[in-house]
């Protein structure tokens, strides 16, 4: 249903809207429980606002209370951009975010709950999004990681008025790979249609 793509043939400047299918480190999807049902973190790109770097960030936090730590978009619908991401669901930082209890579980048990839900189309997100968190190569990982971490050093330089350095990564290089990809997770598992972030 979802034709793969490639970060660098989404047009970014037209992307209005980011859905998101976050997984943690043990592989299993983490999905807002919205009464008996499941939907998966969505939200509007706001003025101002970088799809990656500012929406890719905000919009998981205030649906979902999840921090994300990679950024893979797998699909666009339009000025739509799918996005699979791993991260954590126990943030108590600063920065706005909800405070709920998700649901976890298999991507394929997602799925089914969200097809017996009536929601196809979220469902099929859920498999496209485990589809291609399955076949991301370690080169492609750490391209992903390290595209995120230069495009936010280069900002932060700009902003800070560096001369020169903006163009080299912040020491360190790019961080650890994480073992949400490689992982197939157990236990229970959800996706639907999610609510806007404000």
């Amino acid at each position: 249903m979802h034709a793969a793509v490639d970060y660098d043939s989404i047009e970014w400047r037209r992307v209005r809207r980011l859905t998101f299918v976050p997984f943690l480190a043990d592989g299993r999807c983490a999905l807002i429980q919205a009464g008996d049902r499941l939907v998966l973190p969505s939200g509007e790109v706001q003025a101002g606002e970088d799809p990656m770097l500012d929406t890719g960030l905000r919009v998981p936090l205030v649906t979902a209370g999840f921090r994300r730590q990679g950024f893979h978009p797998f699909a666009v619908e339009g000025d739509h951009v799918l996005v699979w991401c791993e991260g954590d669901d126990q943030y108590r930082g600063l920065r706005p975010h909800a405070e709920v209890d998700l649901w976890k579980g298999p991507s394929a048990e997602a799925a089914r709950r969200l097809r017996a839900a009536g929601d196809e189309h979220a469902a099929a997100t859920v498999e496209a999004a485990d589809r291609a968190r399955r076949s991301l190569d370690e080169a492609a990982f750490y391209r992903d990681g390290q595209r995120l971490l230069e495009t936010s050093y280069l900002r932060d330089a700009t902003a800070r008025g560096d001369q020169g350095s903006a163009a080299r990564p912040p020491p360190g290089g790019h961080s650890g790979r994480s073992s949400a990809r490689r992982s197939t997770g157990t236990g229970p598992s959800s996706t639907s249609a999610a609510p806007t972030a404000t």
